[in-house]
């Protein structure tokens, strides 16, 4: 008993370590399964050029306006790169929750735990296919096993690349299970109900702050579309803002403004 509070105490500690270091990898995006495909960054690189020369044209009526108006576009850039690797993290996890369902029904079968994962990858790979994320990782943690790789040691660098801090909990419950003696199946049964709650609750608050989303995202578009009905209907009206020093201060001062706005409204939003 001693020895299991130590091992739970030691993963504790553990899992603070891994917080900033999971933070300090999906900044530089080491991990190839977050990656961005070549159809979003070319969509990505469109909208953000279509954002660029409004915001400079709007702002400043010129090219100069280009220089001042790059933090706000790397701006967005940062939150929708940010919002698709969260997708890819959900996607993830979500398909890992297949993977122990599947493992799970294989260990009712009268499979060993090894072979439960090496045949879940295989049905895995006949639902989904294989241009899956999740295929290739069960491939590479089927090949393991056949190494007389542990389980657990496969599963935990998984949780490394991924970030996926559920997998690494799920590696240690394992091992402490085979350790110490435990029911394999129903640990992964449960450890799936807990999954399959913990994102109905996640997407029950994404419905109730979407509207939210959208009123924000219309709140930071006001200026832009105020400034252009401005320069259709009576673009003498604010062309001093174009002309003088301080007319160009005053735009420089409300892309800043801007800025803040988006920053404080994702982390308001922001579900941890």
């Amino acid at each position: 008993m001693k020895n299991i509070f130590k091992k739970i105490c030691k993963y504790k500690g553990d899992k603070k370590q891994a917080k900033g270091r999971n933070r300090f990898r999906q900044c530089f995006n080491i991990y190839k399964g977050y990656r961005p495909n070549c159809r979003w960054i070319i969509t990505e690189l469109l909208k953000i050029a279509t954002l660029w020369g409004a915001v400079s044209y709007l702002m400043f009526d010129s090219f100069v306006g280009l220089i001042p108006s790059i933090p706000l576009v790397l701006t967005f850039y940062y939150y929708d790169l940010k919002d698709y690797h969260v997708k890819q993290h959900n996607k993830m996890l979500r398909d890992f929750k297949e993977v122990i369902t599947l493992v799970s029904g294989n260990l009712n079968a009268g499979y060993s735990l090894e072979n439960s994962w090496i045949m879940a990858g295989k049905e895995f790979v006949n639902v989904f296919g294989n241009d899956n994320q999740m295929a290739e990782e069960i491939e590479i943690i089927a090949h393991g096993l056949s190494v007389k790789q542990s389980l657990t040691f496969m599963l935990r660098c998984l949780a490394a690349k991924s970030g996926i801090n559920e997998i690494g909990e799920f590696a240690n419950v394992m091992e402490i299970a085979n350790k110490y003696g435990g029911n394999s199946s129903m640990i992964i049964r449960q450890t799936c109900l807990n999954m399959t709650d913990r994102n109905a609750v996640s997407e029950e608050i994404e419905t109730l702050i979407a509207s939210k989303k959208m009123e924000g995202r219309i709140l930071l578009a006001m200026p832009f579309i105020m400034i252009a009905y401005m320069k259709l209907t009576n673009p003498g009206y604010i062309e001093i803002m174009y002309e003088t020093m301080l007319g160009r201060i005053i735009m420089c001062f409300c892309i800043l403004t801007i800025i803040a706005c988006e920053i404080w409204m994702k982390r308001i939003m922001k579900i941890n």
